[in-house]
């Protein structure tokens, strides 16, 4: 959750709106990943919504093109969602 309030105080301090919106963008995939706990539903949910439909290999391909996907996964491969994760009760 540290590092999702950093985002937001950097998204806020941000003069520009593209880069404000990046920003927040990446703190939303990260909190659906911290309440949800799982990578898939984050990114079936908005960065590839399509992910659980299609094939095993058309989805590895989207994963690797998609730097909101890859981002999110190294997200949650840190101990430090699993930490807020369990912080919160979730």
């Amino acid at each position: 959750m540290r590092a999702a309030r950093a985002l937001l105080v950097q998204a806020l301090e941000d003069p520009e709106p593209e880069a404000c919106a990046r920003v927040l963008t990446r703190a939303c995939d990260r909190f659906a990943l911290v309440t949800t706990g799982a990578p898939l539903a984050s990114l079936a949910a908005d960065p590839l919504p399509s992910v659980l439909r299609d094939p095993p290999a058309l989805s590895t391909e989207l994963l690797r093109a998609s730097p909101r996907a890859l981002d999110l996964v190294a997200f949650a491969a840190r101990d430090n969602l699993w930490l807020a994760r369990r912080e919160h009760g979730l």
